[in-house]
């Protein structure tokens, strides 16, 4: 089976070869990295070379597994390492091996082939040491390499530079992914959630004016500031001290604004827009929260089920299979969805979660932007923030995810709390405004002015909202 490559993904693979098959393919989640991977590893096979697809998941390990065999099973055996396997890359053609597994061997047959799919987990020091000398041909996928401790500097010493970027504008362009519009849905704090964010930021101001006035960390940038914090966090000193406080502080508030008792409260105002959607996809910060939505989704009537890491991996392949054959309209889950893993097409995504980084965004989006076999042609995302946090976009929230598309995207609304009738217009309309399914919402939603991207220079202060 070969199946058909898109312009895009040629020109990857163009410029890989080009680069004397050393590099990283950075595309958006839904661009078809995988199909990139298979490619360049049918050239290894012909050419006799050894190959390992690299994984950071079981999950990945067994959709990578499943996906070579169709390609490459009548010639060659797919054999796995780790999750309970032990196959070896120097007796096997063709290894699919999990990352804890891989960084255990010393030695492959000189001149293979490493696909490193999720290629941006293999700058953490453990995992590195799966990158060993003998792998000749290189390839490293991703949607988003960057880490902001500049980590990723590893990557391209070992893999190469990227030697090719498939964005939202080509993508789109190629037919690659579905077109999208975003509904930005802001939410008021409770009394309860205001008064501990208010707590919490101030003591990450505290600590940070510590960091600054009293240990000069750098504040040029935000990579620049969070390795300054990290690398004090390890030692002994005063120092440590604030900074471990500083870090304390932040996890408290992100885990404050993901499991928002509001945000959950408000999903059920959006019922109206998944019922009329094909499928939903619904995205927490936490298995105990995945696990509350879903129910309180059932008492409404939706079916609806969650799925994390502590359900089995047959659980989990049954549940997504329950989803794409339409037994279950909703499926909600915390990260175990964010990477690779094969979910059946959705129409719309909704993000519950705290504000999270341009890649969990990237990432989740990419979930619902594979072209769908139906012909729906637009694909929605609604993404829930509370009012005057760090999470607002007007505070800076999300502002690396929202450059991103906002030239790309069919259309950006932001709402109000008040506005949850025009948000399900929205969410609802398979073609943009003015085409909305909800013949009783007739009519182009009242919205609030769409969001823009800030003028002033970057500000840590305003990134962390000190006070």
């Amino acid at each position: 089976m070969t199946t058909r490559m898109y312009a895009l993904q040629t020109e990857a693979l163009d410029a890989w070869r080009t680069a004397g098959r050393r590099g990283i393919v950075e595309a958006v989640t839904g661009s078809g990295k995988t199909q990139i991977g298979a490619e360049a590893i049918r050239e290894a096979l012909a050419d006799r070379r050894h190959v390992v697809v690299l994984v950071p998941s079981q999950e990945l390990q067994q959709q990578w597994a499943a996906i070579l065999a169709a390609e490459f099973g009548s010639v060659t055996q797919v054999q796995l390492l780790g999750n309970g396997n032990n196959s070896s890359p120097n007796s096997a053609r063709l290894l699919v091996a999990i990352v804890h597994s891989a960084r255990e061997l010393r030695t492959v047959p000189k001149g293979s082939l490493l696909v490193a799919d999720e290629c941006h987990h293999y700058a953490a020091p453990a995992h590195s040491k799966a990158l060993l000398p003998d792998f000749e041909w290189r390839l490293g996928l991703t949607a988003t390499l960057e880490h902001v401790d500049g980590r990723h500097r590893r990557l391209i010493d070992y893999f190469g530079p990227i030697v090719s970027t498939i964005d939202f504008v080509k993508a789109l362009s190629d037919g690659v992914i579905a077109p999208f519009s975003i509904a930005m849905v802001g939410l008021p704090m409770s009394n309860q959630e205001a008064s501990a964010y208010l707590e919490m930021t101030r003591e990450i101001s505290s600590a940070y004016g510590a960091l600054v006035g009293q240990f000069g960390v750098d504040t040029s940038s935000f990579g620049s500031f969070m390795r300054s914090v990290n690398r004090l966090a390890s030692t002994s000193e005063y120092a440590g001290a604030a900074a471990n406080r500083f870090r304390m502080a932040l996890f408290e508030r992100r885990r404050l604004l993901g499991n928002s008792g509001v945000k959950a409260a408000s999903v059920e105002q959006l019922v109206p827009a998944i019922d009329l959607a094909e499928r939903t996809l619904v995205f927490t910060s936490t298995i105990a929260s995945a696990q509350a939505l879903a129910e309180r989704l059932r008492s409404l009537g939706i079916t609806a089920l969650s799925t994390d890491s502590n359900l089995s991996g047959i659980e989990r392949r049954q549940r997504l299979d329950w989803f794409k054959r339409d037994d279950i309209k909703v499926l909600v889950a915390p990260r175990i969805l964010d990477e690779g893993v094969d979910v059946p097409a959705a129409d719309l995504a909704i993000v519950v979660a705290g504000a999270q980084s341009r890649r969990q965004m990237i990432q989740r989006m990419g979930r619902i932007l594979r072209r769908k076999s139906d012909g729906e042609p637009l694909a929605r995302l609604a993404v829930m923030f509370l009012q005057g946090t760090v999470e607002d976009p007007v505070a800076g929230g999300y502002e690396g995810f929202l450059r991103e598309v906002l030239d790309v995207a069919d259309d950006i609304a932001v709402f109000r709390s008040d506005q949850m009738r025009d948000a399900n217009v929205f969410l609802a309309s398979r073609g943009g405004l003015g085409e909305a399914r909800l013949p009783r919402w007739e009519g182009e939603p009242v919205r609030t002015p769409i969001w823009t991207p800030p003028t002033e220079p970057f500000d840590v202060r305003r990134a962390f909202q000190i006070l």
